[in-house]
């Protein structure tokens, strides 16, 4: 690579970084300019991870629905800062740096430099698309992180396509793509179905050139490089006696207990109703995916050959099927899709690159430096719009001591070593706020049905019973009186210390309510 070319590809990925972080601190509740990420699933990440790193295991002595490796990175980030979400913050904006880099890198596959560089212009609108989504939702989650690997793989499958096809794609790319689709296995397995497509492209299309043997070999190696991102697993837990735990709650609840019991014909149904719901829902995103993914697939003269075009809609498809095939279809996980928004880029490049010559005689030509500046007053621009449209802005600039979380913890902090139980719902960050690790395997309630693991609730209401933990914190229908409540065993041994009605899950008023235990260190 010449000096020039790094010098441009080191102020691509500083811009890279500049974009994201504009972005993220005004859209993402683990910005500094919050007083902490009240998501749900963001304060499960983070009470896994946070007890990992106080040598709490995963599923043996915390039950959560994710994997090992997303609790590992959020026991990272608990490293940078147990009492801020300063650690998850700088590690949505690594990975969306990353995601807008390799982004970048797709859109130079397309077009030279002379135009690849209008790349500082895509970078904003595609971030406006993707964090004013309803599907961004609160930051941090699972799909987020998962961007650049997906976008990486994606860079090698259309390089693969345009420059090496009829040949077979190398084996370094295949191990690298592998070891992506490993790290997507240990976060969450639901997101694999875009490596199966991406996998069904390159097996298929060795099959066309009539390369059997390096049609089984590539699967192989592919396969190999997923087989090491489980090596570390299987000795941490297996040090622990714990792989029985692994299995149970990670595979086996999320694959039968967690998903809907319906017919293939409803989950394809399904599907399709989940597709119908985003476009009412997010149609900026939605339309972004349409015209990455069905745009290359028309405009074949952005190809060297029929394969670059079929290529992203597999993968797409693949990704859709994985992702609903369970039968829920919450808004944050048409997040992932975000990852093809790069191509979005090149398909409306493309177009107005067209239209300008060959319609309007015109030539796109701008100066480094003015261009920049323009990308930077864009930036700027869409991220102050972002403010107005996003979802999660709501809260930002919100003092700590507004929040319910921080006002429950101040009553918690009276008694010196507290214990508490988040009682019959999610984590919705009273743990972090007190700054307690729970003392119960089944520290929330998990959007698992009771008759499919019973022993959830089961444990929560012995806990109760038995007046095991000194606070309880209930979420209640804000119009519902709590002592009319029936629930015996909490009111004999708790007595309520505090409730508050707040907003959880964006939109959604919820009555949080506080109990102490009554005469604490007697039993009941």
């Amino acid at each position: 690579m010449r000096k020039t070319e790094r010098r441009f590809q080191g102020r691509m990925l500083l811009y890279c970084l500049f974009v994201s972080f504009c972005f993220l601190t005004i859209c993402s509740k683990s910005s500094f300019l919050y007083p902490l990420n009240n998501g749900s699933d963001i304060q499960c990440f983070f009470t896994v991870g946070k007890g990992m790193m106080h040598g709490l295991v995963p599923y043996r002595d915390l039950v959560e629905q994710k994997g090992p490796l997303l609790y590992f990175l959020y026991g990272l980030a608990s490293l940078v800062s147990e009492h801020s979400f300063l650690g998850v913050y700088l590690l949505e904006l690594l990975c969306y740096t990353g995601f807008l880099y390799c982004s970048y890198q797709i859109f130079s596959l397309f077009f030279k430099q002379a135009l690849a560089k209008y790349f500082y212009i895509a970078a904003p609108l595609m971030a406006a698309v993707t964090f004013t989504s309803p599907s961004f939702f609160h930051g941090g989650e699972t799909e987020e992180l998962v961007l650049p690997l997906l976008a990486f793989s994606l860079y090698l499958l259309l390089r693969y396509c345009r420059e090496e096809y009829p040949g077979p794609m190398p084996f370094s790319w295949l191990l690298l793509s592998g070891l992506c689709a490993g790290c997507v296995l240990w976060m969450k397995f639901s997101l694999l179905g875009f490596w199966i497509g991406f996998m069904a492209v390159v097996f298929f299309s060795l099959l066309v050139t009539r390369r059997f043997a390096r049609a089984v070999g590539s699967c192989f190696v592919f396969l190999g490089g997923m087989a090491a991102t489980a090596l570390p697993w299987l000795a941490y837990f297996g040090a622990r006696d714990a792989l029985d735990d692994l299995i149970e709650v990670y595979f086996y609840h999320n694959i039968f207990s967690y998903s809907a019991q319906m017919t293939v014909g409803e989950r394809l149904i399904g599907v399709g109703e989940a597709f119908s719901r985003m476009l009412y829902r997010t149609p900026w995103l939605f339309g972004a995916l349409c015209i990455g993914v069905i745009g290359l697939l028309i405009l074949r003269r952005l190809h060297q050959n029929w394969l670059g075009a079929v290529a992203p809609f597999v993968c797409a498809l693949c990704l859709a099927l994985g992702l609903y095939w369970g039968g829920r279809h919450f808004t944050y996980y048409f997040f992932i899709f975000a990852g093809f928004t790069s191509l979005a880029a090149v398909v409306v490049t493309y177009l107005i690159v067209t239209l300008g010559e060959k319609l309007l005689k015109l030539r796109v030509s701008m100066p480094n430096r003015r261009l920049m500046a323009l990308s930077a007053a864009l930036t700027l621009a869409l991220t102050g719009f972002s403010y107005f449209v996003c979802e999660n802005t709501y809260l930002l600039g919100t003092p700590k001591e507004q929040c319910v979380q921080y006002r429950f913890a101040e009553i918690i902090h009276q008694k010196k070593n507290a214990t508490l139980l988040n009682y019959g719902f999610l984590d919705f960050g009273f743990y972090y706020a007190a700054d307690i690790l729970p003392v119960n395997r089944y520290f929330c309630l998990l959007n698992i049905e009771d008759e499919r693991l019973p022993e959830m609730r089961a444990q929560q209401n012995q806990i109760v019973r038995e007046r095991g933990v000194d606070f309880v914190v209930m979420a209640i229908n804000p119009a519902q009186d709590v002592e009319s409540l029936y629930l015996p065993d909490l009111f004999r041994n708790y007595e309520v210390a505090a409730q508050q009605v707040d907003i959880c899950d964006n939109n959604i008023q919820v009555k949080y309510v506080l109990f102490q235990a009554k005469d604490i260190g007697r039993p009941s």
